[in-house]
């Protein structure tokens, strides 16, 4: 199983490297892209240490190849403790089936915070706390907000794939046994 967990993170890392890299729109500090819903959807498929190198990896090289290298050191920071934000906060509520997606898209909304909070912080230090207020902030809310609507719209529909659940350990999302079945 653990060489499963490392292809799958492997995956996971080059798929979120992608999805920052090529799916991108540049903004005035930055750029838009699809890397923060896949690393969401990481954290929760390959754990919190797959989510945080995943988000590592492939998002800060995505930074150094293009053209954002100054903010490679404090990407490899943000994005991999919003992994390990995302993945230890799923696994504590595995726990509890009920009301699992909810829970789940409030780690989702809890990591992004941090990767606002984390980039507020990168743009103050780069570029002063006017541009980091000014320009940083509402850029970094617009990525989170899409991101989380991507992020809730795959997970949802991963959830609802019976191979996906048992491969990644979806607790809650299994189909019912045969007798709970008739049961019913």
């Amino acid at each position: 199983m653990q060489t499963k967990r490392i292809a799958f993170s492997a995956i996971f890392c080059a798929l979120i490297f992608v999805a920052t890299a090529f799916i991108k729109v540049p903004v005035a500090i930055g750029y838009f892209n699809l890397g923060d819903a896949f690393l969401l959807i990481s954290a929760v498929c390959c754990g919190p240490f797959g989510g945080a190198i995943g988000g590592m990896i492939g998002c800060a090289l995505a930074d150094v190849i293009g053209g954002y290298a100054v903010y490679a050191p404090f990407t490899l920071v943000v994005k991999g403790v919003e992994g390990l934000i995302c993945g230890l906060l799923f696994l504590m509520i595995k726990r509890n089936e009920k009301g699992y997606f909810l829970r789940t898209f409030a780690a989702f909304i809890v990591s992004l915070l941090w990767m606002v909070a984390g980039y507020f912080i990168t743009n103050w230090i780069l570029y002063g706390i006017g541009e980091a207020v000014s320009v940083g902030l509402p850029c970094d809310f617009l990525q989170a907000g899409m991101s989380l609507v991507v992020a809730s719209l795959i997970f949802t529909a991963l959830a609802n794939i019976p191979y996906v659940v048992r491969t990644f350990n979806l607790k809650g999302f299994e189909e019912p046994k045969k007798d709970e079945k008739d049961a019913k």
